[in-house]
């Protein structure tokens, strides 16, 4: 009815309009079909305008009238939609921005017929009006649209699509979010405005085009506002403007020479955007925050930045409370920034070379973030943990009994009581991660083993599907199945690694403890007897452990157990088909070639039969790693002897046939290898039974001597070298020669040696000692003590004389360290400005809280120890140089510098090695980003810091350098700490020196570089003051000193 009513009343219009004339009957027609259309009376619509028009209409000229209906009925045809009749309208000419009075509900204010559209949603009408007009639209008329498009969107419920796409449209033409609307009373933008009408979906249209002008509005983040309606390129836009860290391009030395990367630095001031969005309590729509993660980190600018170091910083950002990022976000967030950081999605690998790398594995310290939820998951019924899955859990943590009186049972269930507070009888899943996280530490820390061979892993896991007790052997946790963790190798770059186990990390190895921590008697007895306890677990279980030695048991906790498996059989099959140590095998297991036939006759057969099988197996490409890693075990010795070794991973029928009959895996190698293991532990001198290397394997010149071994002569050599009787007889029991002979272990747990009352317990002394009397004592301490006093005397008159000595040689190398560094690292032939400084991050004569500057220092000082430049120009090692050989981890520690803000250039006099004060000195020098070319000074200028380190070697010196910056004391611990890194960065020079020294091809370069050293100081030092130092020549050395003239010649004079 409408719609026909518009139509008709255009109609007429045009009628009119085509007359050119005034018509009484025509308007009163037009009048009478306005009234009869609508059910409300045209005069209730516009009372006031209606009876002034009724009452003026004879003194009106025709066009008057007319542009006056027109607009009228524009806009109720805008409201109707009705574009049909807008578009007639617009042919008799009517204005679309002409303003009209009391528009049934609007009654408000003026309304041209773009704002009637934009009011209703008329999105189409907007569109066509717009499009009638001029280009370019006055920026004025776009905001007043853009006022309308927002005033009238709905806040009770989402803006409606006409509208959005309305908005959409005006942004296309030009309109501006920041524009400030005059139409409100405090002159807000745009985007303001919405957010103060609560028309979100318009605000975040307005993010959609432009990030704000200002973050906060109302002292609340955008974000805050727009959270629950928020798109991906709103929050993009929003994050952008306010981003943690500036991309910076610098020069980086490489192989190749310098190259250009891109590193990250700190923003000087952020709103804490990027922490608002990551924050879970914001509640925004199901999988955008990972999204817009994913968009910032890898899709803009940041994507310059490496990929590891970018999601890193970015992980480690701080809110307004201090928190980290990864702290306070969504799980599905965390999880995105694991996969991206952490193998496997899981596990953060430490800084630092391997544990342990050989040709078939590497083992990497890691901290597994997800093991706490997966073993929940893997024991937890839908009710919870019961004490069941409680045990079978804890069993992979190796958490055992607090005692030994009590069941390992009883002591879990107790256990559980405790921390089942409800007495529900099932710990929910976050009350089992608070109990991980009280007795095992936030995150578990795990030992990565990585395999290169499939077949190792499948023997391993083939042992361990045997029930071994956790106790024993070292547990394997549960990690991401075969094909995820091949994959996720692959994918971290560690292509040649296809297999992983994972267990928890052990302190140290029985061979460490032995070298490091001297067990007593005591205690090497204690572990012997965890060891035999260990194999008795193995055996009872048909598995022969087959290469048992001082590496393969650890310590986790105070209990010790068995590890590696690849080399484990069954009993009864055959052993020595994989890994194993020539210096622990029996001598069974060697064999002599024969050089004679059947016949009499010299005959080099069998060696050529051995020659042929292993060929044979090299030249398959799936062995040829293997056989390479035992390429000199396997190889004959010069009297023909061999290992009774051979393939286990190939088909023996596939193979030619070998010279000599296979070994039987059985208790008695074991018990051969338990043996050699505790003749080490308790040997005077350390020594084993057969010396070789580091990893017990013997040279295959003393495969004769292994081959030959009598009782008689292993009873001799244990005679030689161990002082206890009762170990002595224990490894007489193990080290027989007939196998059948060999102590079971049954019996080796009862032997004297295990007792409690062994005179061993009381160090070892032999049972044949003398009685030794009190008087005997007294008489022997005053003879010591009369033999000391007649020495002091001579001690004290060379005592001086020798540390003047010392001090002179110590001052001598120390002179040449820095100025050797300087001539040979950069060619300087004449040093003209101090070349011996440090760097540290704290700056003297500033208030510091003690404990927190000895720790921001120590860790400064462990991080440029670190740093070595002995092959190549400041290549810096971590765990990934030793795995993959190829990765240039200089970048890590390089941001790890560069996140110091500023760094304090201290001299050191050369003389004394002390911090060069002077008096109105303006040193420490700072070298910040903002002065001088931060990461450049650093990288350039890393050999002088670090020889200028070593000069402060020494505890006193140590002590004074804190004293300096604020801290009085120091404990004994950060001392030591300091000095090792010292000592590390001593080495570090000397290596520097040589391979300068060696490499002459660069010296213009070199030269350069100390110029430039000179332009440092010329602009930061302009009255060359050098904190009092001076220039002093001793031996054609140049030095700096606050000595001059007369400790030049001092210092000569004990030089010469």
């Amino acid at each position: 009815m409408q719609d026909q009513f518009l139509y008709d009343s255009a109609s007429l219009l045009m009628s009119a309009d085509e007359n050119q004339g005034y018509d009484e009957t025509l308007f009163l027609a037009l009048d009478k079909l306005v009234r009869s259309a609508k059910p409300v009376d045209w005069t209730v619509l516009c009372p006031q305008q209606h009876e002034k028009l009724m009452e003026s209409r004879r003194y009106l000229t025709p066009p008057d009238w007319r542009l006056q209906w027109k607009e009228y009925l524009l806009s109720f045809a805008v409201k109707a939609g009705c574009l049909r009749t807008v578009q007639r309208l617009m042919e008799l000419g009517a204005d679309i921005t002409f303003p009209v009075w009391n528009l049934n509900e609007l009654m408000q204010d003026t309304y041209s017929a773009v704002s009637v559209a934009i009011a209703y949603d008329q999105g189409p009408t907007v569109k066509f009006l717009i499009e009638q007009l001029p280009s370019p639209i006055a920026p004025t008329l776009l905001a007043s649209f853009l006022y309308q498009a927002i005033h009238h969107a709905n806040i009770k419920k989402q803006t409606s699509k006409d509208n959005l796409s309305i908005l959409r449209y005006l942004f296309e033409r030009g309109a501006d979010p920041h524009s400030v609307l005059p139409q409100t009373a405090s002159k807000l933008r745009a985007y303001e405005y919405a957010l103060q009408r609560k028309a979100l979906d318009a605000a975040v249209i307005c993010f959609e085009v432009k990030p704000p002008a200002e973050l906060r509005f109302k002292k609340k983040h955008v974000l805050q506002y727009v959270a629950p309606g928020l798109t991906l390129a709103a929050a993009k836009n929003i994050v952008m403007a306010d981003v943690p860290f500036t991309i910076k391009c610098t020069s980086m030395m490489s192989d190749a020479g310098f190259e250009n990367v891109h590193v990250l630095e700190e923003a000087p001031h952020h709103e804490f955007t990027w922490t608002t969005l990551l924050d879970c309590s914001l509640q925004l729509p199901l999988s955008l925050r990972g999204a817009v993660v994913k968009a910032v980190l890898d899709e803009t600018d940041f994507a310059l930045v490496d990929r590891k170091e970018r999601y890193s910083r970015f992980s480690l950002v701080k809110d307004a409370e201090g928190r980290q990022s990864l702290s306070i976000t969504d799980k599905a967030t965390r999880h995105a920034f694991y996969d991206e950081l952490m193998l496997c999605g899981r596990y953060e690998l430490d800084a630092g070379p391997p544990l342990h790398k050989s040709s078939s594995s590497v083992i990497i310290l890691a901290t597994d973030y997800q093991l706490y939820p997966q073993l929940f998951g893997m024991y937890a019924t839908p009710q919870g943990l019961d004490v069941d899955g409680f045990t079978k859990a804890n069993d992979h943590l190796c958490y055992l009994q607090p005692s030994d009186t009590a069941s390992h049972a009883t002591a879990m269930f107790e256990l559980f009581q405790r921390w089942d507070k409800d007495h529900s009888g099932e710990l929910c899943e976050s009350e089992w991660l608070r109990y991980c996280s009280h007795t095992f530490g936030e995150k578990f820390k795990v030992a990565l083993k990585l395999l290169k061979r499939p077949a190792d892993y499948v023997r391993e896991m083939a042992a361990r599907r045997k029930e071994l007790s956790v106790a024993c052997v070292m547990p394997l946790l549960p990690t991401e199945s075969v094909e995820e963790t091949a994959s996720a190798l692959k994918a971290y770059g560690l292509v040649e690694y296809s297999r992983m186990l994972v267990m928890p990390h052990a302190a140290r190895s029985l061979y460490d403890i032995f070298l490091k921590e001297r067990p007593s008697h005591a205690e090497i007895r204690h572990a012997m007897e965890q060891i035999v306890s260990a194999l008795q677990n193995l055996h009872s279980s048909g598995i022969v452990h087959g290469d048992v030695k001082m590496r393969k048991v650890l310590r986790l906790g105070k209990r010790f157990r068995l590890t590696d498996l690849e080399a484990a059989s069954a009993t009864g099959d055959h052993a020595l088909g994989a890994k194993f140590t020539t210096g622990t095998l029996p001598p069974e297991c060697y064999v002599r070639l024969p050089t004679t036939a059947l016949d009499g006759h010299a005959t080099m057969e069998a060696a050529k039969a051995h020659k042929r099988y292993w060929c044979t197996v090299w030249k398959s490409e799936t062995n040829a790693d293997e056989i390479r890693g035992h390429l000199t075990k396997i190889l004959p010795s010069a009297d023909l002897v061999v290992v009774r070794a051979f393939c286990g991973d190939v088909d023996m029928t596939a193979l030619p046939s070998l010279p000599y009959e296979r070994v039987k895996a059985t208790p008695a190698l074991d018990l051969w290898a338990l043996g050699c293991m505790l003749f080490k532990l308790c040997s005077t001198d350390q020594s084993s039974l057969l010396d070789g290397n580091c990893d017990e394997d013997i040279a295959t010149s003393q495969y004769k001597q292994a081959l030959e071994w009598t009782d008689v002569d292993i009873a001799r050599r244990i005679a030689a070298k161990v002082v206890d009787a009762n170990a002595r007889d224990l490894i007489g029991h193990l080290l027989q020669v007939d196998p059948t002979k060999r102590l079971p272990l049954d019996q080796v747990l009862l032997h004297a040696y295990f007792k409690k009352d062994s005179n061993s317990a009381a160090g070892g002394v032999a049972e044949s000692a003398p009685t030794v009397t009190m008087e005997d004592l007294v008489a022997k301490i005053d003879m010591s003590f009369n033999n000391i006093m007649t020495r002091v005397d001579l001690v004290a008159t060379t005592v001086t004389d020798e540390i003047q000595k010392s001090t002179a040689a110590i001052l001598a190398e120390l002179h040449l360290s820095t100025t050797a560094i300087a001539q040979a690292v950069y060619d300087a032939s004449e040093v003209k400005v101090p070349t011996s400084f440090i760097l540290l991050p704290v700056k003297r004569g500033v208030a510091h809280h003690a404990e927190g500057t000895t720790d921001t220092i120590l860790k400064f000082i462990k991080t440029i120890s670190k740093i070595s430049k002995a092959d190549k120009p400041l290549s810096w090692s971590t765990a990934w140089d030793c795995v993959r050989g190829q990765v240039d981890a200089f970048a890590g520690l390089k941001n790890l510098l560069c996140m110091q803000e500023t760094l304090y250039l201290y001299l050191i006099d050369d003389v004394t090695g002390e911090i060069a004060m002077g008096e109105g000195s303006i040193y420490p020098l700072e070298v910040t980003k903002k002065t001088t070319d931060y990461y450049t000074f650093v990288d350039k200028y890393m050999p002088l810091i670090q020889g200028s380190f070593a000069l402060v070697d020494g505890v006193d010196k140590i002590a004074r350098l804190l004293g300096l910056v604020g801290v009085p004391k120091v404990t004994g611990t950060v001392v030591r700490e300091m000095k090792s890194a010292i000592a590390t960065m001593e080495a570090t020079v000397t290596d520097v020196v040589e391979a300068a020294t060696a490499n002459k091809s660069v010296t213009g370069v070199r030269g350069a570089s100390l110029r430039q050293l000179d332009d440092f100081f010329a602009q930061h030092d302009p009255q060359r003051n050098f904190a009092g130092l001076s220039r002093v020549h001793i031996n054609g050395v140049t030095q700096w000193t606050v000595f001059k003239d007369e400790a030049r010649e001092e210092t000569k004079a004990c030089l010469v």
